[in-house]
């Protein structure tokens, strides 16, 4: 019963974000229900978790409070959100307690420039407050956990406290009322990895404890030694009215130094999901230098033009490419930089060329692009098997493939460049044919060679992309009706046999749901776009989003069966992209 109330009314998640690629992520509670819940967790390669939580106790008039909540599978302990009055998201994460007479409020701020976190104790009232407070240490890889009995941690104060575990180090202010020890608790228990099918089971690490008489406030500060502090990009523009706040302003979320992080708590910089969200987190909300920045970035870590699913990744998705040059052609609709432009040619040109001649089995068949099993965004994996492998020439590559061509000749034009006549014959045979493949009466094709007519919403990127393929959308209106929720679209027709409407279970068993049938926010966009295109009235898709429009965190996924419960990643960065493009290109808001 204790764990239904906490359940309820604190294990909504909140989530702290930095330019650094840093998160904080916990519950209202601060009870972590993941091995990636974290107050400070950082990123290199891979992300590392550093500061689990603290145990704090306060002790006022002879009685201890404890503030914390921890969830040990068979018991919640402490019972901190017992005292509980409320809770603030407004630029840190604030808990008010009310411990009988006195007023204790913790506030936790990420530094949106470094690795940094600081948590704040203030008191109001008359009573003295004594107040310990236990850091609790992951010091791991984020999707690991830690077993060991003794952490093996090592201790050293002086000006500041610096502990190490291996090579992760992190410093703590405070050291004059830091007391180090080196304990382990044991078996803390994370609901979410259970209900996964995953390992749910830890121990964390304390290095000591600080202790303080709190008669106003004080600041316990945690930073990993050396980082260097980000550029602060502030947002050009205000918000506009009618937009949610929580998703305007959490669009930021995802923006670091140089890239966009694709969603959180454990996807890191993956290529198609920046270029879909370039427009949507930063050109519409005026980052247009840092979208220069983003894109140009990705062209020096891969200048053959070959881009792989994500950086240091090995799988070479059939649409990445495509997609970059899809973001170059908004960031020029923004900026009329005929400048860039003229520097990214070539890169341009390669993308294409690679394409031409194939690499990595991704191939010009005719007109169309072949690409392999598991090479577009449709590309789960069970037991070593991609669950839709796609093979052939899926629908919205070889939309992108024909926008790529459009969109290059659109840019050599620009820079009074002719084109050579090889790319306007592939332009002109694939408009030729391109409704012979795809299209037999009020029917599309989500894959040609071999024929696939799963209703799927990928079709709806020959009505979307800048230069669309179809313009008439009304013959497949009926295949809308079985892909569209207030939530999104469905990965599959709610009518088909294979459809799954629930995304649980094992990982195998969620991972077989993910393309058949589960609901992407982020198809929203192309969605808007192509309806706009066919005259649907704007109030009436505002209305129908409205559900998903007025959500505090826009995830990576929901349920395709009602009352489609969010799924997946917390926070995505394309689901919050092509909401805020389509709000702001096509209902013009």
């Amino acid at each position: 019963m204790e764990r239904e109330i906490v359940k309820e009314k604190f294990w909504d998640k909140w989530i702290l974000t930095n330019y650094a690629g840093a998160y904080s992520i916990s519950t209202l509670s601060l009870t972590n229900t993941s091995r990636w819940d974290s107050l400070l967790s950082i990123l290199r390669k891979k992300r590392y978790n550093l500061l689990g939580k603290l145990w704090d106790i306060a002790k006022i008039n002879g009685k201890e409070y404890h503030l914390d909540t921890s969830d040990f599978g068979d018991v919640i302990h402490p019972d901190g959100f017992n005292y509980i009055s409320q809770t603030k998201l407004e630029r840190g994460y604030q808990i008010y307690y009310d411990l009988h007479g006195t007023q204790l409020i913790k506030e936790i701020y990420l530094d949106k420039r470094r690795e940094f976190i600081s948590i704040k104790y203030s008191a109001i009232g008359d009573s003295e407050v004594e107040l310990n407070v236990v850091p609790l240490l992951q010091m791991r890889a984020a999707e690991e956990l830690n077993k060991d009995k003794s952490a093996n941690i090592t201790v050293r104060k002086g000006d500041f406290v610096e502990i190490s575990r291996g090579d992760l180090v992190i410093m703590s202010n405070q050291a004059e009322n830091f007391i180090p020890s080196n304990d382990t608790y044991f078996k803390f228990f994370y609901l979410e990895d259970d209900l996964n099918g995953y390992d749910s089971v830890e121990n964390l690490y304390s290095p000591g404890y600080f202790q303080f008489k709190l008669n106003k406030e004080i600041n316990i500060d945690f930073w990993v030694p050396g980082n260097t502090p980000q550029k602060d990009f502030s947002n050009l523009m205000g918000r506009p009215k009618g937009i949610n706040q929580d998703i305007w302003n959490g669009a930021d979320l995802f923006i670091t130094q140089d890239n966009i992080i694709a969603g959180f708590p454990w996807f890191n910089y993956w290529s198609r999901d920046a270029f879909i969200s370039i427009p949507g987190l930063l050109l519409v909300r005026g980052y247009l230098e840092h979208g220069k920045i983003i894109i140009e970035n990705w062209m020096n870590l891969y200048p053959d033009g070959k881009i792989p699913n994500m950086i240091g990744g090995e799988i070479y998705p059939s649409d990445s490419p495509l997609w970059f040059i899809y973001s170059l052609k908004k960031y020029f609709d923004y900026t009329n930089d005929t400048g860039f432009i003229y520097r990214a040619l070539d890169y341009t040109k390669h993308i294409l060329d690679n394409y031409i001649e194939g690499y990595e089995g991704i191939k010009l068949d005719g007109y169309f692009i072949h690409s392999p099993p598991g090479r577009t965004w449709m590309d789960a994996q069970c037991d070593g098997k991609f669950i839709t492998p796609r093979e052939g020439k899926p629908i919205e590559v070889n939309s992108l493939w024909y926008n790529a061509l459009k969109i290059f000749k659109e840019f050599m034009a620009k820079t009074n460049t002719k084109i050579p006549e090889e790319y306007d014959n592939l332009i002109a045979g694939f408009e030729e044919n391109f409704q012979k493949k795809f299209v037999k009466g009020n029917k599309i094709k989500d894959i040609a060679d071999p024929d696939d007519f799963s209703v799927r919403p990928n079709f709806l990127f020959a009505f979307s992309l800048p230069y669309n393929l179809l313009s008439n959308i009304r013959p497949f209106n009926a295949l809308l009706g079985k892909l569209a929720t207030p939530y999104g679209l469905r990965s599959l027709s709610s009518d088909d046999p294979r459809y799954i409407g629930i995304y649980a279970g094992s990982k195998c068993e969620r991972d077989m749901a993910y393309h058949n049938g589960t609901v992407w926010p982020w198809l929203v966009g192309p969605y808007i776009t192509a309806l706009v295109r066919n005259n649907m009235d704007r109030n009436q898709l505002l209305s129908y989003f409205s559900p998903l429009l007025n959500l505090k965190y826009l995830p990576e996924i929901f349920d395709g069966n009602l009352p489609s419960i969010p799924r997946g990643a917390y926070a995505q960065a394309w689901s919050y992209a092509e909401i805020l493009r389509a709000l702001r290109e096509d209902l013009k808001i």
